[in-house]
């Protein structure tokens, strides 16, 4: 596993957005890349966990647009139409979920002590691994 370096990235809070500069790594051999940072926060594309549960809910009850009227003026959160649009796209009928099934493929698993034992690793509910931390 290499790194690749501190990489800036944009994150969506429930509070606005944030720009951290975080840690990527890749094996030495190409391909995926994992991000520690994401995967042990839980990051959903670039969705910091409450806010992802928040948008898909709303979306669940709502449109796309009357979820950004209330997220305007109920939370003072400002997010395009098509940015919530892509969150209904990419978890079409259920809310996300947080399972790390492909970290082993990315090589996000060589980070863990014990991929077995290690309970962060171990969410009970299957979907959307593709979003999670490994790219």
């Amino acid at each position: 596993m290499r790194t690749k370096g501190e990489q800036s990235k944009a994150y969506q809070t429930s509070y606005g957005e944030v720009i951290v500069n975080r840690h990527v790594y890749q094996r030495s051999s190409g391909g995926k890349t994992c991000c520690p940072l994401e995967r042990d926060a839980r990051i959903i594309i670039t969705r910091a966990p409450l806010f992802a549960k928040q948008v898909s809910s709303k979306l669940a009850y709502g449109s796309a647009r009357e979820v950004q009227r209330d997220l305007s003026e109920n939370h003072a959160r400002r997010v395009a139409v098509s940015y919530l649009r892509a969150d209904a796209d990419a978890f079409p009928g259920h809310p996300p979920s947080q399972s790390h099934s492909r970290e082993a493929e990315c090589g996000c698993d060589l980070f863990s002590e014990s991929s077995a034992s290690n309970e962060l690793f171990e969410l009970p509910r299957p979907g959307i691994s593709d979003w999670v931390g490994c790219h």
